[in-house]
Parts: C-alpha cells; sequence; structure tokens
C-alpha cells in the first residue's frame, strides 16, 4: 500500500515539466488505529516500505500529519479505519504551460499510449471496481520494480518538453 501511494504520488506529478525527480519533496498521512494490536506494527512495516521505495527514487518526504485515532467503539463494537497512507508530492514547476493535460487534442491522429506499470499484472484486490462486480480479488495494487517506475517518471518528463 505504501509504495503504491508513492507510485500515485508520482504519476499525478508525471506530465509536468519539473526540475528533476531528485527535487520531489512528499508529505504524508498516516491514518492507522495504532493503540490496537498490531496497527502499530502494520504502520511500521508501511513506513519501512514507503522509505525504501523513496530512497530507490532519490526523493524525500518531509513533513505530513497522523491520525492515529481510527478506531471507535459503536454499541459495544469496535469499529476501527484500515490503516491507510496518503502521500502528496510537490516540486518545482519552472513552466507551467508546458504540462500536459489529459484531454485528447489531435482527434483521430492521435495515439493513446498505455504504460503497464504492474507489468501485465491485473491486481484489483480490494479495489472498488472489484467490488462493483461483487468480488474480492486475492492480489493488491503494488509496485513491485521500483526502478522501472523511475525510467518512466523521467522518460514521460522528457517527452512532455
Amino acid at each position: 500500500m505504501a509504495r503504491l501511494a508513492v507510485g500515485e504520488a508520482l504519476t499525478n506529478l508525471v506530465w509536468a515539466k519539473v526540475t528533476s525527480l531528485a527535487d520531489v519533496k512528499a508529505s504524508g498521512n498516516w491514518m492507522y488505529a495504532a493503540k490496537l494490536d498490531g496497527e502499530g506494527a502494520d504502520m511500521y512495516d508501511a513506513a519501512v516500505a514507503m522509505a525504501d521505495c523513496m530512497i530507490e527514487l532519490g526523493i524525500a518526504i518531509d513533513g505530513g500529519k497522523d491520525s492515529l485515532s481510527m478506531a471507535a467503539q459503536c454499541d459495544g463494537e469496535l469499529v476501527k479505519a484500515p490503516g491507510n497512507l496518503v502521500i502528496s508530492a510537490y516540486v518545482t514547476c519552472p513552466d507551467i504551460t508546458l504540462t500536459v493535460t489529459p484531454d485528447l487534442k489531435l482527434g483521430k491522429n492521435g495515439v493513446l499510449l498505455h504504460i503497464d506499470l504492474a507489468k501485465g499484472k491485473r491486481r484489483l484486490g480490494g479495489s472498488a471496481l472489484a467490488q462493483a462486480f461483487d468480488q474480492i480479488g486475492n492480489d493488491c495494487p503494488d509496485i513491485e520494480d521500483v526502478p522501472y517506475l523511475k525510467k518512466v517518471f523521467e522518460g514521460c518528463s522528457r517527452v512532455a518538453q
């Protein structure tokens, strides 16, 4: 989940002309029921996965906040929110007019590319799409190949210029 949060933050930046990937900084919003058994360990595991991913990408987290009371008692029953991490990434964008927007401008003359960051794995476990089709799914999405994500980000940045 933590690697996917980092990946999502970067794919949100990918089509803006940025100074460099190394200049990307991030803020992390941690939401866990940290006082409950196992939740602190899960949060630690997520922090390690996030840090390893960011180190491999050459980016850094420099702030954030936490919500560590993500559980409540209701009619004698404990209701716990699933642990979550939201990454907000930011970087200098020297020329905002060089940002690629998500609309098709060339009509039939354009080309639409799909860059498969999952490398063929169609993992939708726990997703809203799987739920819509009354499925649970076995495998959750993940970013397994961080160097590939870095190459894709840098390649798309060059194309966007």
